[in-house]
């Protein structure tokens, strides 16, 4: 177990980040969510977002799980295997999807207007107050309805559309280059 505080932090920092983008691209998509959770060190972290309806909501999930870890990359945190159960989640909602290339186009959709902005304050909302993550080894939660107000607070509505077309363009991207592979 990590004992250094600073360590624990910048873990948490990741891992706030990690799933607020989650949380961000879900409501930017229309999926349903209910919340995103930072537990403790052990326990780890969850975003639930509703259970897709039908093709293109799962589309739409596959983007959101591989928006993490564009989001990580931006902020500067490493992507070492922290994917990887967002690689198979993503894989079990759109088997001919290329992950790579919907993480390639969330980092465009995180370069919006808002959608960063967005992504920090959901991800300080799940940090808590500053070194509760190091103290008490627990953080926060944010239920579905605070992270919307976020979005619809940084992310304007024609840039929400925006987010939608890059979501279509990009799974028809990753659709075609897994068939011609």
């Amino acid at each position: 177990m990590i004992s250094d505080p600073t360590v624990i932090v910048r873990q948490s920092q990741a891992a706030a980040t990690h799933e607020a983008a989650h949380a961000v691209f879900a409501v930017a998509l229309g999926l349903y969510l209910r919340g995103t959770f930072l537990r403790d060190r052990d326990v780890g972290t969850v975003t639930a977002i509703g259970k897709p309806k039908g093709k293109k909501e799962r589309k739409r999930m596959a983007f959101c799980l591989a928006a993490a870890s564009a989001a990580e990359r931006y902020a500067g945190f490493p992507v070492d295997g922290g994917d990887a159960q967002d690689r198979k989640d993503a894989k079990k909602n759109w088997k001919r999807g290329d992950f790579d290339k919907l993480s390639a186009a969330a980092s465009l959709v995180i370069e919006l207007p808002g959608v960063w902005k967005a992504i920090e304050e959901t991800a300080a909302a799940l940090m808590g107050r500053p070194g509760e993550m190091a103290i008490r080894g627990r953080s926060g939660d944010v239920y579905g309805d605070e992270v919307r107000r976020i979005v619809e607070t940084h992310v304007r509505g024609d840039v929400v559309g925006q987010v939608s077309l890059i979501c279509r363009a990009a799974v028809k991207k990753a659709k075609k280059s897994k068939e011609a592979a």
